[in-house]
């Protein structure tokens, strides 16, 4: 009772280093109860802001022998890694667990989930980095969908990364378009009466865009198309999943619609329209 009134004081005071050694005596005897299982769960917490994972597991060890009930031992350093508040501790923690663990791919499939999370922000200006997060996200989601080949969900995500950046490409398009009919609308005839073609520099601009929004969409389709044969591997998706390949689905739709659409090229065309139809067929039979 006293080594446990004694770490408390400490552990209250915010003087954690001196409580250590009171709740380690208790520890050292496995001295279990209702009352001591915070002492475990305090020296799982504290090991794991020294980054002595030796320790960490030490005290989950000990605190899930006694208290076999408790979800808290049930936690690895992963999640105490994500409950982090500070998002650079929480990236240099996950960098230096990926470099221990190279091959841990839920570490891995996590860790791209939360750079796809910061490069798809409706504002990333703060990012002054984005190459190489994104280079890391594609290395790490790649890495998790080609070890796991029957979960649709990274590539799922790695191909709705450049779809959504062919969708702001496309909203500058769209600008682009609207300020050459401003143009258009303002230009006066000569004197045969032919209207002036509309300023080469808007024009130019917006071939550009159309471009880029092509090469976006070009690089998001193979991604699109894993996700989707793993998905389809499924016969009994539910819930969010579901909602992914039907979404997923459609995407592919709208793609092979849009380069039908797009290509004066008859063997293209072809191409396409039985992609958009397959796909059409794939949406029908998941729909229902």
């Amino acid at each position: 009772t006293a080594n446990l009134l004694a770490g408390a004081a400490f552990q209250n005071a915010k003087q954690e280093d001196a409580a250590v050694p009171y709740f380690t005596r208790l520890t050292d005897k496995k001295i279990g109860g209702d009352d001591n299982e915070f002492v475990y769960q305090f020296l799982m917490g504290y090991y794991f802001k020294k980054d002595d994972a030796a320790n960490f597991n030490k005290y989950k060890a000990l605190g899930k022998e006694l208290y076999p009930k408790s979800e808290y031992f049930t936690f690895e350093e992963i999640d105490f890694i994500m409950s982090l508040e500070d998002e650079a501790e929480k990236t240099k923690r996950i960098e230096a667990k990926i470099a221990k663990e190279p091959s841990n791919l839920e570490l891995l499939q996590n860790y791209g989930f939360i750079l796809f999370d910061k490069l798809n922000a409706e504002d990333i200006s703060g990012i002054t980095n984005y190459a190489e997060m994104e280079q890391k996200m594609i290395t790490y989601l790649s890495q998790a969908g080609d070890k796991k080949p029957d979960d649709g969900k990274p590539y799922y995500y790695l191909g709705n990364h450049f779809i959504n950046k062919a969708v702001k490409v496309n909203a500058d398009i769209s600008k682009v378009s609207d300020e050459i009919r401003k143009a258009n609308s303002a230009a006066k005839p000569d004197k045969s009466g032919k209207l002036p073609p509309p300023p080469k520099e808007l024009t130019d601009k917006r071939d550009a865009l159309r471009k880029q929004y092509s090469d976006e969409v070009d690089k998001g389709l193979p991604y699109l198309l894993k996700s989707a044969e793993a998905y389809g591997k499924h016969a009994d998706l539910k819930g969010m999943e579901l909602q992914n390949y039907k979404r997923l689905v459609d995407q592919l739709i709208l793609i092979y619609g849009d380069k039908k659409a797009a290509t004066k090229v008859p063997a293209d065309k072809a191409k396409f329209e039985a992609e958009e139809k397959k796909w059409n067929a794939v949406y029908t039979k998941i729909a229902h």
